[in-house]
């Protein structure tokens, strides 16, 4: 895993005494608009395929993304830098059919659409403003407005100048001009606390420009690639591309009001059994249990909104029982995001060892841009790991955590499970159909393994609680197993 390291160099290239590191800066500037028409350019659109990756899901931590289902993908962005607005449309083929997702935003003012539905997307405003810039046109206009610098002059098989500057008075940006006065790379880093971008702290984005080719009358690079954490995040090929079209994009009426319905970070607290809670949100749970003097609480998913919810919800529910421990299925950023809210209040993490160095570099990175309670806190994590088996017990409670060996999802996934009350709790593996809707079968591989996982432990389930779904008699998956059960 590469993480970000947030300090622009400050070593300047010996230039003549009379040439200041600024006007060297705005000169290479001035001569890459002219090589690729960034000089009256009020608009762009460019459109053509695009290959995306699953940030924060690979099988292995420190491993590159995987790929994602239904590549390659239809890809348009329409970018007017006047109004600094963005719409990316993105079309999914999807059993059959197309898929049509818009995201888009204007100055800070993001929001999705999904057919008819259109939600707000604060957590990503500032990553989908920032996409303007780092286009080739965008930083070369950025950089003239700003105060730029040169940081380096690299000579060689590739010779390049390095340019640096801080845009709105906040996000570094740095980007690479080479001898053709064409951009091949542009630097930014964005923070979030609110969403799934925020487990590794200040996130790289890294964009590559190659194969330029004449269009209107301006250079525009054919092949794009945006490395996201040190690994591909989207691959580009550009087919198409119009200079100065008529872009209007306007912020729906719903989002400007404030009456569209944001994504729900609620938790709905209800009992599973005598001291266990089930912690449900929109596609994420949690489960709390409760202890003689301390409750534990299995998987913070998602974001520092959604643990703050499911933290409050129990200390209504269980007022004056701290929380001791969270229990961390698997390092996927959707089941991790919220982690460093129990952290921040005393909490310790426990995970599998696979997944140790990966939260180690992960909660060490800064967070200068958005730091979260954890970061203003000043605690320390508090991380604990196991390899096969971990029992927590008291008087009152015994709580034993496993390795589930063999999964492809995620090599370092644990499952716990609650002999008393003989409920099983896994995450991902096993995600049951609605209520009503007979088990698919066969089942999946990762389902036939987390049996295989059960029955090899000898463990005594009568239920398995997933954190995606609902309850599920372990009967009725062992009836759907069929002979290789």
């Amino acid at each position: 895993m590469i993480f970000p390291k947030l300090l622009i160099p400050t070593i300047l290239i010996a230039l003549s005494p009379q040439i200041e590191p600024h006007q060297t800066a705005v000169a290479r500037l001035e001569k890459a608009a002219s090589a690729i028409g960034a000089r009256d350019l009020r608009s762009i659109e460019y459109s053509g395929t695009a290959v995306s990756y699953w940030l924060g899901q690979s099988p292995t931590p420190n491993a590159p993304w995987p790929e994602a289902p239904n590549n390659p993908i239809g890809y348009t962005a329409l970018i007017n830098y006047e109004t600094s607005s963005r719409r990316l449309e993105k079309v999914r083929g999807q059993g059959g059919r197309e898929r049509r997702g818009v995201q888009a935003v204007v100055e800070r003012v993001a929001w999705d659409e999904i057919g008819a539905i259109v939600r707000p997307a604060a957590f990503a405003a500032d990553e989908r403003w920032l996409q303007i810039w780092v286009t080739p046109h965008g930083f070369v206009q950025a950089g003239l407005s700003s105060n730029p610098r040169l940081v380096a002059e690299a000579s060689g098989i590739a010779p390049s100048t390095e340019i640096s500057f801080l845009l709105n008075e906040k996000f570094h940006v740095r980007g690479w001009i080479d001898s053709q006065n064409l951009v091949r790379q542009v630097d930014t880093w964005i923070g979030d606390s609110e969403g799934y971008f925020g487990v590794m702290g200040d996130l790289l984005i890294e964009t590559f420009y190659s194969e330029y080719q004449e269009f209107q009358g301006f250079r525009f690079p054919t092949r794009i690639v945006q490395n996201w954490g040190g690994y591909p995040f989207m691959e580009i090929t550009v087919e198409e591309v119009v200079r100065n079209p008529p872009v209007d994009i306007q912020v729906p009426d719903s989002i400007r009001e404030g009456t569209a319905e944001p994504f729900p970070f609620t938790a709905q607290i209800e009992p599973l059994a005598e001291g266990v809670w089930y912690l449900t949100g929109t596609l994420w749970h949690s489960i709390a249990v409760e202890f003689d003097k301390h409750l534990v609480v299995i998987e913070a998913p998602f974001s520092q909104d959604r643990s703050i919810a499911v933290i409050n919800e129990l200390q209504r529910t269980v007022p004056g029982k701290p929380i001791k421990y969270v229990i961390n299925t698997h390092h996927h950023f959707d089941h991790s995001g919220g982690l460093r809210v129990y952290a921040a209040h005393g909490a310790t993490i426990i995970t599998h060892e696979i997944n140790r160095q990966f939260f180690e570099q992960a909660f060490s990175a800064p967070r200068t841009l958005v730091p979260d309670l954890l970061a203003r806190s000043g605690m320390r994590l508090e991380l604990h790991t196991f390899s096969d088996e971990l029992v927590l017990a008291d008087e009152t409670r015994t709580l034993e955590l496993y390795h589930l060996s063999g999964s492809q999802h995620a090599t370092g996934m644990v499952m716990a499970y609650l002999p008393a009350e003989k409920l099983l709790i896994e995450a991902d593996v096993f995600n049951p159909p609605p209520p009503g809707t007979p088990i698919p079968s066969p089942l999946d591989p990762e389902v036939l393994n987390l049996v295989r996982n059960i029955q090899v432990r000898s463990l005594n389930v009568e239920q398995i609680v997933p954190l995606h779904g609902q309850p599920v008699a372990m009967a009725d998956l062992l009836k759907a197993s069929g002979p290789e059960k």
